[in-house]
């Protein structure tokens, strides 16, 4: 008689824990629910998480958009410059550098300097050590904007950044092993556009590509124009074309996170 009260309690015991758990699990699901109904719009949280996911890949990053702040002092420095034309110039340094990574040859790149060439050849080698092919297809831009301008050592620089979208990812022996060949994916890049004005003040830490890569010298009698800015030779007295255009070079093209 003891024994079957014992086994009755023990069923009692483990009736009550069962009727415990399920209860504490329907509460969950509730709430798990609810959250999803509040956050996603669905109550499925899974299905949340995949209109989220798609949404994300819809939706563009945002730019650090300061043109209107910064055109006034770049125009006062270059009263001759277009910024359209400059903005497009970087819009077409970014592509061309995206497509000389899918394509592996650096030669690609338009309006780069050589050591943006160098570094971008460097990233290539590095891809083929390692069998990757990175792919950016479809590279659609959304937005830009100047993001700063500073001006240090007889160097000025003009910082772009560009928001875009495109189906991105990293394939080794034809399967993807990052990204994804089918949804697309966000990118912010900074652009970042050179101008030596004045190639004596140059640091002295800087590498001699960068102090040679914008070069210019006299139409008249060859000599190197040390300044820029200047409207005349100060050797032969010839008067310089202004080339702003032709002398600033794309010497950076980076993800921003």
């Amino acid at each position: 008689m003891a024994i079957l009260s014992g086994l009755i309690i023990v069923l009692s015991i483990i009736a009550v824990l069962a009727v415990g758990a399920s209860v504490t699990a329907y509460a969950v699901k509730r709430k798990v629910r609810s959250f999803s109904r509040q956050a996603f719009g669905t109550d499925s949280f899974l299905e949340g998480l995949n209109k989220n996911s798609e949404a994300l890949a819809d939706t563009p990053k945002s730019v650090s958009d300061m043109t209107r702040v910064l055109e006034p002092s770049i125009m006062r420095d270059f009263p001759d410059m277009n910024i359209e034309e400059f903005m497009n110039k970087m819009k077409i340094a970014l592509c061309s550098s995206l497509e000389a990574i899918e394509k592996k040859n650096a030669a690609l790149i338009k309006n780069g300097s050589d050591d943006l060439k160098a570094q971008i050849q460097t990233y290539i080698e590095d891809l083929n050590g390692r069998e990757i092919t990175e792919y950016f297809d479809g590279v659609r831009i959304h937005k830009t904007g100047i993001s700063n301008y500073e001006k240090r050592n007889g160097l000025c620089v003009i910082s772009m950044q560009a928001a875009f979208e495109c189906i991105w990812y990293l394939s080794k022996n034809d399967k993807v092993t990052a990204g994804s060949d089918k949804i697309k994916t966000q990118f912010k890049y900074e652009v970042k556009m050179a101008y030596v004005q004045d190639i004596e003040k140059l640091d002295n830490n800087s590498n001699n590509t960068q102090r040679t890569a914008f070069a210019v010298n006299c139409p008249n009698c060859g000599a190197a124009v040390p300044t820029l800015g200047e409207k005349y030779c100060i050797y032969c007295g010839a008067g310089i074309l202004e080339i702003h255009a032709k002398v600033w070079k794309i010497n950076s093209v980076k993800k921003v996170n």
